[in-house]
């Protein structure tokens, strides 16, 4: 994963990787700038790239409060369900590899275009850096 100083930078980074090497990225930030990625969002959804965008959430008990905390959108899953094909919260620390693995899932499956969202104090450092193993995509049923 590599990093840059601004969302809409790791965005088309994720995308031109994809695009020039045919190989699955994971797009990931910190704070919830995710409208700053929408552009390459939707430039990987129309270029039909493998990009996954994990970003952060408000504090949960901000959530559809509408109090103005930091980068609060009345509904970041409800926005981004309008230009990506899958999105989620992932609750609890226990349930990200599931979470992930369906993000990927969906990323490798039909049409591109996925998105997963984290409350900030939900992110539990001792849980960093372990592994998961991705389900595998989905296989459409023979037609008969």
């Amino acid at each position: 994963m590599i990093g840059a100083r601004h969302e809409q930078a790791c965005g088309y980074m994720a995308y031109g990787y994809a695009r020039s090497t045919a190989t699955r990225r994971l797009s990931a930030w910190a704070r919830p700038g995710v409208l700053n990625a929408g552009c390459a969002l939707l430039t990987a959804l129309g270029g039909n790239e493998p990009v996954l965008c994990l970003t952060g959430q408000v504090p949960t008990a901000f959530l559809g409060k509408g109090r103005g905390h930091l980068h609060e959108m009345p509904d970041q899953l409800a926005t981004l369900r309008t230009f990506v094909k899958w999105a989620d919260r992932i609750e609890y620390p226990d349930h990200a590899p599931a979470k992930v693995s369906r993000a990927f899932q969906e990323m490798l499956s039909g049409r591109r275009g996925r998105f997963a969202e984290m409350p900030w104090e939900r992110v539990h450092p001792a849980r960093a850096g372990r592994g998961f193993k991705p389900f595998d995509p989905f296989r459409p049923a023979a037609r008969s």
